[in-house]
């Protein structure tokens, strides 16, 4: 190796961009920022009831639904609970959720016996990412939790190295092909599709050339 990238002036690496169903396993080339804060506004973490921390332990009347995929509508007013389902977006005048297990319906009031914490069963607006923060650096390679955060930035072209395409030459009068029979003192050329599998797990593009014989003249 020492020999090699002493006789060998590497050029700067080259960036192109690909995809995002195209970008699995490939080296990112440039720095992803979070866009916004994720996620935007507080969302519930279980299937309940909005509620004022404040308000409870104590009976509250059922004002609303908060609905999937809307936004947080009207405000909950004090001394009430509005329903809410995993993912849903809390509701002005709303700092916790009460799983729907701990309360105790009756008719349209809950009965909430135990004392409930401010932020408990919810996600906090920029828990996941904060607006301009780099959530991913350069040189690294993309797998699924990756490409699953790229998606929720809306990133669909990725900015991402090239493959560097690397030729695989193997030598030996005695080689012959995989797919025939080695005559007395012949052996089937098995390292170079070794090597070429390598290559091709790290990401490199690996281009097959003829078999070179044992004479300096073809070498060179």
């Amino acid at each position: 190796m020492v020999a090699f990238f002493a006789r060998v002036e590497l050029a700067a690496p080259q960036t192109e961009r690909v995809p995002l169903a195209r970008a699995l396993g490939r080296i990112l080339a440039q720095s992803i920022c979070a866009d916004e804060d994720y996620p935007r506004a507080p969302r519930s973490l279980m299937d309940g009831f909005a509620i004022a921390g404040n308000d409870v332990p104590g009976e509250l009347p059922i004002v609303g639904d908060v609905r999937m995929g809307e936004g947080a509508g009207s405000v909950l007013p004090r001394g009430s609970a509005m329903r809410i389902p995993t993912g849903g977006t809390l509701p002005p005048g709303a700092d916790a959720v009460v799983p729907i297990e701990d309360v105790r319906l009756d008719g349209e009031r809950i009965v909430v016996e135990s004392p409930v914490a401010a932020g408990d069963n919810v996600v906090e607006t920029g828990a996941d990412m904060r607006h301009g923060e780099t959530v991913l650096s350069p040189g690294r390679r993309l797998y699924a939790p990756e490409i699953g955060v790229l998606a929720t930035l809306g990133v669909t072209e990725v900015p991402v190295y090239r493959r560097p395409v690397v030729a695989v030459l193997s030598s030996g009068d005695e080689l012959v092909a995989p797919d025939q029979r080695p005559a007395g003192g012949q052996i089937r050329d098995s390292n170079r599709y070794a090597i070429a599998a390598s290559l091709e797990l790290m990401g490199a593009q690996p281009r097959h050339y003829p078999t070179l014989r044992d004479e300096a003249d073809e070498f060179e």
